[in-house]
């Protein structure tokens, strides 16, 4: 009978790869994960162009579809005298901002039941880990999708502030354009009025 070897098995089982790494690591699982660009300018102005690549396809859907759901004026069409207007620019990052937040909290929104399906994927893994290393190969690998989860929520909140932004950028300029429309020192009352 063999005698068991105790060091060249603890270091087997600590060593190597388990291939966890590679769990929900195709293409599908990547598009739900990267559904939106990586700067909220590039969001915009591919939003604006209508060419998605992959997964992007998504977020353009949601954002033509808000676009003509609620028809929004261009800047052209509000003034087309003066289109490069400063105000007309304040309403135009304010329309592109709110329908680009619109389109990626959405589709954030809908792409998250995969997520949930990739996360009950790696739970379905915890019982049929082979050792110790595999347990802490799939630990890791589970670590690894919480991070980029908590990167797609500061990139929904960062979405949020953006669009808070927007619009206290073009309530700024309306009271701007109030107060030079005034120029004198009455007592008129110059806060944005609220839907």
């Amino acid at each position: 009978m063999a005698a068991f070897d105790s060091a060249n098995f603890l270091q087997a089982i600590q060593e190597g790869s388990r291939g966890m790494g590679s769990l929900l690591s195709g293409d599908t699982q990547q598009d739900i994960r990267r559904y939106a660009p990586k700067n909220w300018q590039d969001t915009l102005r591919i939003l604006q162009a209508g060419g998605n690549p992959g997964s992007l396809e998504d977020l353009q859907d949601v954002y033509q579809q808000n676009s003509e759901l609620f028809q929004h004026l261009s800047n052209d069409a509000v003034n087309p005298d003066n289109p490069n207007d400063a105000g007309l620019a304040a309403y135009g990052y304010a329309r592109d901002t709110t329908l680009g937040s619109m389109a990626l909290s959405e589709t954030a929104f809908n792409k998250n039941d995969d997520r949930i399906s990739n996360y009950e994927s790696l739970i379905g893994e915890i019982d049929s880990a082979a050792d110790i290393k595999a347990a802490a190969d799939l630990a890791n690998r589970i670590a690894a999708e919480n991070g980029m989860t908590t990167s797609e929520l500061i990139r929904l909140q960062a979405t949020q502030i953006q669009l808070d932004a927007s619009i206290a950028n073009q309530n700024v300029k309306n009271q701007s354009d109030l107060y030079e429309f005034s120029d004198s020192e009455t007592d008129m009352d110059f806060t944005p009025i609220q839907p």
